[in-house]
């Protein structure tokens, strides 16, 4: 009986945690799946010609870099922005941290602006 109480305190804890650190008008995600998720959607529909998605994500895709690669996000999709390669942006990050990523950050969740996402 103890141990149910213990349990049930404990999963309240934790459930009331995880919605009191998110933060307003994000969603929490892994960079995995938003990448999966959205990131391909918005390529799919600059290819048809609908590029907006994708400029908004790529402008504020730097926000979810860690601290010490921010600014070579920044520098690689200001790049690209000015140029109007987006898809080159996309290719350069991919194939700089790729590794890295996959190796440390891959689960870490970050919270996702709503406007970073497509629904």
């Amino acid at each position: 009986m103890k141990i149910r109480i213990i349990l049930s305190i404990f999963i309240s804890l934790m459930t009331t945690g995880i919605l009191v650190s998110q933060i307003p008008g994000t969603k929490p995600m892994n960079l995995h799946d938003y990448m999966e998720d959205h990131m391909e959607i918005a390529e799919k529909q600059f290819k048809k010609g609908k590029k907006e998605k994708l400029e908004t994500i790529l402008k504020r895709l730097p926000e979810l870099a860690p601290e010490a690669d921010r600014e070579e996000w920044e520098k690689i999709t200001t790049s690209h922005l000015e140029k109007g390669d987006l898809l080159k942006s996309c290719k350069s990050c991919h194939t700089k941290f790729k590794k890295t990523y996959k190796k440390t950050l891959r689960k870490k969740i970050l919270d996702i602006p709503e406007e970073m996402l497509i629904e």
